[in-house]
């Protein structure tokens, strides 16, 4: 097994008991320094964390950000935030957003041709 792959297991097996950390990778990395390094965070200092990471100790912030990111496209294990009831609420601000991009380039003098192509 590789490497990662040993990394994305213990990455899986942490999305699965800690829902909240399927949502936000600082979280996801807190939990996994302490689930299988026992390290607290809040206890020791940049440099050590930086140290180990270096050393090779315990692997890098975006290693296991990547392997969430595989293990989530692969079995669905996805946040809150990604869920359908929160869709609705991102699909409504991208509508939002676009709405204003629009009425922007109208009020500085940019027609509906160059918008064109944009629409919601």
């Amino acid at each position: 097994m590789s490497k990662l792959g040993s990394i994305k297991d213990k990455v899986e097996y942490i999305l699965n008991q800690y829902s909240e950390t399927r949502d936000d990778d600082y979280t996801l990395y807190i939990a996994y320094a302490w689930e299988h390094y026992n390290l607290d965070l809040e206890k020791i200092t940049a440099k050590e964390l930086f140290r180990k990471m270096s050393h090779g100790t315990i692997e890098d912030f975006s290693t296991v950000s990547r392997a969430r990111r595989l293990v989530q496209e692969l079995a669905a294990k996805r946040g809150d935030t990604y869920l359908c009831g929160d869709r609705d609420k991102k699909t409504k601000l991208a509508k939002e957003v676009s709405d204003e991009v629009i009425a922007l380039k109208e009020k500085n003098g940019r027609g509906e041709s160059e918008t064109k192509g944009y629409t919601t």
